[in-house]
């Protein structure tokens, strides 16, 4: 447990001989707390939200772990801590930092850089307070019983690849540090002209226009687990693709890091997202592929979807920006980046940036509302991130402000992922009420296309009902234990993806799994 300043002072410390930054000594100081901060404070969140669900099942344990982390979120909290900037996916980095994995220590010491800064990072870096005894542990109650411990939101809190607790997320911290050298420029458009749109000339149909969504799908395919498959994000795509849909738009996020041939682990974009689309997509039509930046993209500094996506033919249409406008008859779709500027130093929420220094996405916003103004045409919105918290209680991130203020747009629908579930928003949900709007988006968040996810269990509960009309909560597996309520709560969930259909008459709203060519939640 550490406070702001102590882990500065304990940077600074150790790394007063490292030559590569005596200079900026106490910039690097001040980054480097703060990011352990976050990655601290996640820390705490996460190992208290693991005690909460083993509790039922090894109360010793728990006790154990919760202790520990209340302790670790109070220091936290009497620092000043925001704790909107925890983030899931970095709540074991602080156990693996103190614990690294052999291709880490590899790739560490492979870097000019990493290898000289890496010593002190881990001396400044906060103790974990999990051990490697807690989660031999962990793992032994969860196969004795067959539990699937998972969040509110159907987090995974297990330590197979992509689950809560994975070493693999340890490259985004790795890649972190790595963008305070530099990143990839961003690529601004030089005006606004909107991609039309138009039926598949092999299968599509006169006066239709259909729109797969997938969000979060980098994941590629991997060995089996003994709780997954590993091949969810092939059979998400193959399934969606089986459908002739005209266009395919992937909202972002390739795992771990989105990484190109100059980052650790060199080339994540192209093996996890840009190869196994291509091989599951063969004798598609082509220009008829989008992608977005993301914060998994942003941690290895945008250079994979940038190389390795955009200046590819594949994704070619929409002209090597990570923001674009689509058009079909009365549609008008925008599809922005809500990564590249975010104002996380994780990355985690969404934002467009400062309207001085970052006005691109602004101008491109207010083009896009004047457009649809004078068509009289109806809006869509699509982005990584999300613009409101996950139950729909509150903004999340600068994301919504940038969007309806600065940018000038309120949108009839907004798409997004980011979260690893698919929802339906209710049009009353309180966030509705709190900003007073009569008529608010139709909100969707569709990010569950191949992350290991669990019910979110959370949508169920007193203080977020309304929230959303529907989630996502088809069992992978049935109930093992039907009398277990915690383990079907978190019971393992299917994967999958969106699909809307455009026409003159409106818009038909679709969600299906993967494996399923029959809707599992649809708006007629």
């Amino acid at each position: 447990m550490a406070t702001r300043s102590s882990i500065e002072a304990a940077f600074k410390q150790a790394a007063s001989s490292v030559s590569e930054i005596a200079d900026d000594l106490d910039l690097w100081a001040n980054r480097i707390a703060a990011l352990l901060q976050v990655l601290e404070a996640s820390h705490h969140q996460g190992v208290l939200d693991l005690a909460a669900a083993i509790k039922p099942h090894d109360a010793g344990l728990a006790a154990g772990l919760a202790e520990r982390a209340q302790a670790g979120l109070a220091v936290c909290a009497d620092d000043g801590f925001d704790f909107a900037d925890t983030d899931n996916d970095l709540a074991f980095c602080l156990y693996w930092i103190h614990n690294l994995p052999p291709e880490f220590d590899e790739a560490i010491n492979a870097h000019k850089f990493l290898k000289v800064l890496w010593p002190a990072f881990v001396t400044a870096t906060p103790a974990p307070v999990i051990s490697g005894a807690d989660l031999t542990a962990l793992r032994n109650v969860v196969q004795q019983n067959n539990l699937v411990l998972a969040t509110s939101d159907g987090t995974v809190l297990g330590t197979h690849k992509y689950e809560q607790i994975d070493s693999g997320w340890l490259w985004t911290v790795v890649n972190r540090i790595l963008n305070w050298l530099g990143v990839a420029d961003f690529r601004a458009r030089d005006d606004f002209s909107p991609i039309p749109l138009s039926p598949r000339p092999d299968t599509g149909t006169d006066g239709v226009v259909k729109i797969a969504i997938i969000g979060d799908w980098g994941t590629g395919t991997y060995p089996a687990s003994p709780e997954g498959d590993g091949q969810q994000a092939a059979d998400v795509l193959k399934t969606a693709a089986s459908l002739n849909p005209d266009y395919i738009i992937h909202l972002g996020d390739t795992y771990y890091a989105g990484t190109a041939a100059n980052r650790p682990p060199a080339g994540e974009e192209n093996a996890n997202m840009v190869n196994l689309w291509a091989q599951l997509t063969a004798g598609f039509p082509t220009g008829r592929f989008f992608t977005l930046n993301s914060n998994h993209e942003m941690y290895g500094g945008a250079y994979g979807i940038y190389t390795d996506a955009l200046d590819t033919p594949m994704f070619a249409a929409q002209g090597g920006t990570t923001y674009f406008a689509l058009e079909y008859k009365n549609w008008l779709i925008g599809a922005i980046d809500s990564a590249y500027y975010s104002p996380s130093i994780t990355y985690l929420k969404g934002g467009l940036g400062d309207t001085g220094k970052d006005p691109h996405q602004y101008q491109f916003l207010q083009d896009f509302s004047a457009y649809a103004d004078a068509g009289g045409m109806t809006t869509m919105l699509m982005s990584h991130h999300n613009p409101i918290t996950t139950f729909a209680d509150g903004l999340f991130g600068t994301l919504w402000d940038d969007v309806t203020g600065s940018g000038g747009i309120t949108p009839d629908y907004w798409y997004w992922g980011h979260i690893h579930l698919a929802a339906v928003y209710s049009d009353t949900a309180p966030i509705w009420q709190q900003l007073n709007l009569t008529t608010p988006p139709k909100a969707r968040c569709v990010g569950h296309s191949a992350i290991p996810v669990a019910t979110p269990w959370g949508f169920s509960q007193p203080e977020h009902t309304g929230a959303a009309t529907w989630w996502a909560a088809t069992p992978k597996n049935p109930p093992t234990d039907n009398n277990n309520v915690i383990a079907q709560l978190a019971e393992r969930i299917k994967n999958g993806f969106g699909m809307i259909t455009l026409s003159d008459g409106g818009i038909l709203e679709e969600i299906y799994d993967q494996d399923s060519t029959t809707p599992v939640w649809t708006s007629k």
